[in-house]
């Protein structure tokens, strides 16, 4: 495995979070989970939000998303599951952690199977036109995952027979400092049919964080390091194909000023190293990926006559984006060396008047690309994009709501300058594509009572210069520029306390995609229903998940057809002492053979899963 010129950094930087606990000063105060929210009016853009500390620990990441509606599962499967939030997937969403941006250069898009889901504390979903204020690469969302931070130590097993997966998670907080360790393995899973699943891995993983009060200021940082072996990919070409990533590892950390006067300031790092395999034909292919991302934003807030507002800058920048290839025989040849960097000023501000509340924002960016690899010289290319915002209190606990924004999205470095061999095929970059932008519009009703919540959202997005990548022919894949692409789409969420012990929750969604010649864009998701029911009376707890997603037969070339399905998931948890609680989940209770996507490469979904969880509280 290669090594990085930056990893040096890497382990300063981790040496510096261990240490810095040590000689600071702690001090009891308020516990504050770092949020990656960036409005001023912060009802507008929070659609929905998940707490992990009532949810199934064998949940991955992405498929923790996809409960949220217009969230759904998106690519192959497996530990790498990616996901799409209204119909826009890969580089269009940004995944961010702690404030720290997630960058990949796969194709598929980000994929965070690398944090175990007991690192993760909640989840907010940032759906829309708003989430153009963070730049590019989040012009159809937002995924930001808030780390765990209980004021209290558990230790947790979890099996699940189907591929006989192991997990133990222990977490531990001492005043303001937190620390979990995990240990994950599992062999391959089954579909139903009894097909053999490539969804073996094993991860060790870390995390240390701590805050406290200096002064004014109140100081917050963490750690997380993963490392991860044996990871089989997920596809329909296993096992005359098999992917597997033998080594991937990843570092992040970041610290967070905050002043008492409101003003914010955040830097962090994430180092990432990873290997995988590919045999095919009796040929095998090896690659490398590295690269390391670090960053900074300031923010500003402010307040003028009434007028609440915030200004703020951020750098962003990826070097030593690495990747090499080497076929059985051959020589290894590095198919990108790349780096990035993006400098931006961004401004909001927010104002009432009686029973009306505007928003209005904007953003400047400035992007640098360079390949070492090609003739092209330094790519620059700068923007500016905006949004705006009405929402009107109505009677009764009502509210409605307009959004506008005009958001971007530049190719990413693989879309660029790749020229290798994936588990798809042979990929080759483009250099010469066109910025993507998107003329995002969302209206919306909402109802908050104190046992009924409803929001409704409908949302059309025009995008121009939409990228899309294709198959030249059957063993040579590339990227091109659509002229225009239009999503749409409908989404309902409805939360209702029935009772002191039952709750429900209830959300579908729909969406259609399509280019200037209507033909079906990729990545849009069959419009799906779902149900879930809890019962809770402190001692004991059930809940039975119920999901109906429609058949999808008009498809992108990429796709392949899917029939409706119907999926059913069983939990029960019942505390045996203050201290112990046992819990059985059962997932895809009735054995169901289905695709999680319409992916041409995607596999079948694991069949029929028991899972036992045993959970000690002290």
């Amino acid at each position: 495995m290669q090594q990085t010129k930056k990893k040096p950094i890497c382990i300063f930087t981790l040496s510096f979070f261990i240490t810095l606990p040590v000689f600071a000063e702690s001090s009891a105060i308020e516990r504050i989970i770092v949020s990656s929210n960036r409005s001023v009016n912060h009802s507008a853009d929070l659609h929905y939000k998940v707490t992990t500390e009532s949810e199934v620990f064998d949940y991955n990441p992405a498929e923790l998303f996809s409960r949220i509606p217009g969230i759904n599962l998106n690519g192959q499967g497996g530990q790498f599951q990616s996901y799409s939030i209204r119909g826009m997937s890969r580089q269009r969403i940004r995944t961010e952690f702690d404030g720290i941006p997630i960058f990949t250069e796969r194709r598929a898009g980000s994929s965070l199977s690398f944090i175990p889901i007991g690192f993760i504390g909640s989840v907010q979903a940032i759906k829309g036109p708003q989430a153009t204020l963070y730049g590019q690469e989040a012009m159809g969302g937002i995924i930001s995952l808030n780390r765990w931070q209980a004021n209290q130590a558990n230790l947790h097993y979890g099996f699940n027979h189907n591929g006989n997966a192991n997990s133990v998670l222990f977490r531990t907080q001492h005043q303001q400092q937190h620390y979990a360790l995990s240990y994950r393995q599992a062999q391959n899973s089954k579909a139903a049919n009894g097909q053999s699943l490539h969804t073996e891995f094993s991860q060790f993983a870390l995390l240390m964080s701590q805050q406290q009060q200096m002064d004014d200021f109140e100081i917050n940082y963490s750690m997380v390091f993963s490392d991860n072996h044996n990871i089989g990919k997920s596809n329909r070409k296993y096992p005359a194909e098999t992917t597997r990533y033998p080594s991937e590892k990843h570092l992040l950390s970041q610290v967070t000023l905050t002043h008492q006067t409101g003003w914010h300031w955040q830097a962090y790092q994430h180092y990432q190293n990873w290997d995988s395999e590919v045999q095919r034909n009796n040929r095998e292919t090896l690659s490398t990926y590295q690269s390391h991302t670090l960053g900074s934003i300031l923010r500003l807030p402010w307040h003028v006559k009434g007028v609440n507002g915030q200004t703020g800058l951020e750098w962003i920048g990826r070097y030593g984006v690495n990747v090499t290839e080497q076929e059985s025989g051959l020589v290894a040849r590095p198919v990108v060396n790349a780096q990035q960097d993006n400098a931006a000023i961004f401004t909001e501000m927010a104002f009432t008047q009686q029973a009306l509340t505007f928003e209005i924002g904007s953003r400047f960016d400035i992007l640098w690309q360079k390949s070492e690899l090609t003739p092209i010289a330094k790519i620059r290319q700068q923007r500016f994009s905006g949004h705006a915002a009405i929402t009107v209190d109505l009677a009764n606990n009502w509210q409605s709501y307009y959004k506008i924004a005009d958001g971007f999205r530049y190719a990413s470095l693989s879309e660029r300058f790749f020229s290798g061999e994936t588990p798809r095929g042979r990929t080759l970059g483009n250099p010469n594509l066109a910025a993507e932008t998107a003329l995002n519009q969302e209206i919306g009703i909402e109802y908050s009572a104190d046992k009924v919540g409803l929001q409704v959202a409908a949302y059309r997005n025009q995008i121009e210069n939409y990228i899309e990548r294709y198959r030249i022919n059957s063993n040579l894949i590339s990227f091109r520029n659509v002229d225009r692409g239009t999503l749409q789409g409908v989404e309902v969420s409805i939360n209702w306390q029935m009772s002191p012990l039952l709750h429900h929750r209830f959300g579908m969604h729909w969406q259609q995609g399509w280019d200037q010649n209507q033909t079906p864009l990729a990545d849009v998701s069959p419009a799906k229903f779902q149900h879930d029911l809890t019962y809770d009376n402190g001692l004991s707890q059930f809940a039975l998940s119920s999901q109906y997603r429609i058949k999808k037969d008009r498809v992108a070339a990429s796709e392949t057809a899917l029939p409706s399905t119907t999926i059913f998931d069983l939990y029960y948890r019942y505390r045996v002492v203050p201290q112990l609680t046992l819990a059985l989940k059962i997932n895809n209770l009735t054995n169901k053979l289905y695709l999680g996507s319409a992916d041409q490469d995607a596999d079948w979904q694991p069949g029929r899963q028991f899972q036992v969880d045993v959970n000690w509280t002290f």
